[in-house]
């Protein structure tokens, strides 16, 4: 037989000889072993769910029992259930600071609602909680288990449309005291906001509008005053003054005599309120118009009879309003009284 050279030899092996059959079994039984993996992991999916199932059940059932439940049951139940989760959900903070995470993109806490600093005891005796809200901030005493400042911002819109109010007021579980909607019940005094609901919904939306709905927004006023002379106040700085000055900055709050006169709940009864509007004209102008109302009005007095200073409100509340200006500017504009309601 004939020699053939080692090239030769190679070549022809390369023709004759047949793939090998394993590797065709093996792709075969990978393909089979993906799929049988596939399925078994979509029954383990499909079955899965019960578990959620489960608790969504379980779920259902407490909210009926809870909503079965007297008035009272609830909000005791309310109360232990802030108390369970109060360390996971606290965002209050001291005057260090304030919980910044409701607080505009891009602005530090505080300084978009409130002008020219927050308020400072100076002679206040007890501490103060600062609280920050979506469109506005709240300076809230456990002591008296009452806010004693509020402060926001009021702008112009081009339209502004009421929201449906919520059907109850809500516990602010940052708080220690944890008053409730049922504490002011049968009290004979109104639930009255500080940051008022309409004017805080048009502006900052309608989560902002439930949040003004916090307790820790909320003092005791008479019927008489909350609904007429509060409430054609705060009409006037949410429809006239944002209108025609474009924004209007507010300080509002409580004013305590010293009695300490409170409902059965502990909350304090103020004696009287008051209002600081400011209307920044730019260039280091400034425009003030400050009230005082008493707590026992008829609700038939024109605004005019409540004018005062800020002066005069520091000295019966105790707080230090708008600290960040310079001395003088602050001294002439906290000095100043209007003849006339703007």
């Amino acid at each position: 037989m004939g020699l053939i050279s080692v090239e030769d030899f190679r070549k022809r092996s390369r023709r004759t000889v047949p793939p090998p059959v394993f590797s065709q079994f093996s792709d075969v039984s990978l393909r089979f072993m993906a799929r049988k993996r596939r399925k078994q992991g979509r029954r383990k999916q499909r079955g899965s769910g019960w578990p959620y199932v489960l608790i969504l059940v379980a779920v259902v059932a407490v909210a009926i029992a809870y909503w079965r439940s007297p008035v009272d049951r609830r909000e005791e139940i309310s109360k232990a259930w802030s108390g369970w989760v109060d360390q996971a959900r606290k965002r209050v903070v001291d005057l260090t600071g304030t919980t910044d995470s409701l607080s505009p993109p891009g602005e530090p806490a505080g300084r978009f609602y409130s002008f020219a600093g927050i308020p400072r005891p100076d002679g206040f005796p007890h501490s103060i909680l600062v609280l920050t809200n979506r469109g506005y901030l709240s300076g809230y005493c456990e002591e008296i288990k009452s806010p004693v400042w509020v402060s926001y911002r009021v702008f112009q819109l081009a339209a502004a449309k009421s929201m449906e109010r919520p059907g109850r007021f809500l516990v602010d579980e940052r708080t220690r005291t944890r008053i409730a909607h049922g504490d002011y019940t049968h009290s004979g005094y109104d639930r009255g906001h500080l940051a008022p609901n309409y004017a805080i919904g048009t502006r900052y939306g309608r989560e902002a509008q439930i949040e003004s709905f916090l307790m820790s927004n909320i003092v005791p006023q008479k019927p008489k005053l909350n609904r007429t002379l509060w409430r054609f106040l705060e009409e006037r700085e949410a429809n006239e003054y944002a209108l025609n000055f474009e924004e209007v900055w507010v300080l509002t709050g409580p004013i305590f005599d010293g009695n300490g006169t409170r409902l059965s709940s502990g909350v304090e009864i103020p004696d009287a309120f008051y209002k600081i509007l400011l209307d920044d004209e730019g260039s280091g102008q400034l425009r003030v118009i400050a009230f005082r109302i008493d707590q026992d009005v008829t609700g038939t007095e024109r605004l005019s009879q409540f004018l005062t200073t800020v002066d005069a409100i520091e000295a019966e509340t105790g707080l230090d309003f708008l600290s960040d200006l310079e001395d003088g500017l602050e001294d002439e504009v906290e000095s100043l009284r209007v003849d006339r309601v703007w």
